[in-house]
């Protein structure tokens, strides 16, 4: 009973790690930096991931030192740093520290990686994990999304909707249903 209950302790880690590193924080941290940096920007740093694992797994000594990829892992953040540079892509020498925050994307996909090929149980299942992971990333993410709703909707901000994502409507309103629980209503 002793190693059924630490095997599902184990299990409950390895979901919640899962979920931190592969949904919440870089969940949280694409939410910030959309606003602040063009989409192709976030996209290039988010595929730094593979890269990132590699560096990771090396000095981890999960993965033996290869001269291609390390190569290729130089031309990756030469890659960033090229974007970064001022007067580069950026069209405002500001974005920089958006750049620097979008970084969390990549690294914490690879923590997550790292972390499984790692830490991974025999009890975990390739199929149930990843639902499982989703439901952690959904206990974490819900109070993240309602704080940050309340303080959108409390700041007075213009909740106009976009041309482009409206086809008969150009408002939203927020409505309380019971404790605690909200509704984006659109009205005509």
């Amino acid at each position: 009973m002793h190693d059924h209950f630490k095997g599902v302790l184990l299990y409950l880690e390895t979901c919640l790690v899962a979920g931190l590193f592969g949904g919440a924080l870089p969940g949280i941290a694409v939410y910030i930096t959309v606003s602040q940096l063009p989409a192709g920007i976030i996209a290039m740093i988010s595929s730094l991931t593979v890269l990132i694992t590699y560096v990771f797994s090396y000095f981890l000594r999960i993965e033996a030192f290869q001269a291609l990829r390390i190569a290729s892992v130089f031309c990756g953040f030469v890659y960033v740093v090229v974007i970064v540079l001022p007067q580069s892509t950026l069209p405002d020498q500001e974005m920089t520290w958006w750049v620097i925050l979008a970084l969390i994307i990549p690294v914490a996909y690879s923590l997550e990686n790292v972390y499984l090929a790692l830490c991974r149980s025999a009890l975990t299942d390739s199929v149930v994990l990843p639902n499982i992971v989703l439901w952690c990333i959904t206990v974490m993410m819900t109070p993240v999304v309602h704080i940050i709703t309340v303080i959108h909707i409390d700041q007075g901000e213009n909740h106009t909707l976009p041309a482009n994502v409206k086809n008969r409507s150009n408002a939203f309103v927020k409505k309380r249903h019971g404790p605690g629980f909200s509704k984006i209503q659109i009205v005509d």
